[in-house]
């Protein structure tokens, strides 16, 4: 079986279909963002897309796409799944991600893609504990 970085975004996006069950979470925890904060989530974001855009077998997926947009977009939407105070308004990620599945995109795709995120936390010195944290949030 191939790994799986990220099973939930994974699943949500479509290219897997799977059911899994969620641990609760404890309460009053400190939210990744706080510990993080926005310029170093911001940072994460711009390094990722560096190391995305360099790999041939996923740059083809970004052709087309306006990369500042989708950087902005991108940061909002961490932002607001590490615990932010940005509201994320986009589309889901299975509708975002429509137009790259009727392009081929597939599993081995995005384990790439998780594994330039993975690399871009581990390059930015992030502690384990936030890169696990993040991975198992996205």
């Amino acid at each position: 079986k191939t790994k799986s970085y990220f099973k939930n975004s994974l699943q949500t996006m479509g290219c897997v279909f799977t059911s899994s069950e969620s641990e609760p979470e404890p309460a009053m925890k400190i939210s990744l963002y706080d510990q993080l904060g926005a310029d170093a989530i911001n940072t994460v974001v711009d390094l990722f897309y560096v190391k995305v855009l360099e790999n041939e077998k996923l740059s083809p997926f970004f052709a087309k796409i306006e990369m500042s947009i989708l950087k902005n977009h991108q940061k909002r939407f961490l932002h607001h799944v590490l615990g932010g105070p940005n509201e994320y308004t986009g589309r889901t990620i299975f509708k975002a991600h429509a137009g790259a599945r009727a392009n081929g995109l597939k599993e081995e795709h995005f384990n790439l893609v998780a594994g330039c995120l993975v690399e871009t936390l581990k390059e930015l010195k992030l502690e384990k504990e936030h890169i696990d944290g993040i991975v198992e949030t996205v």
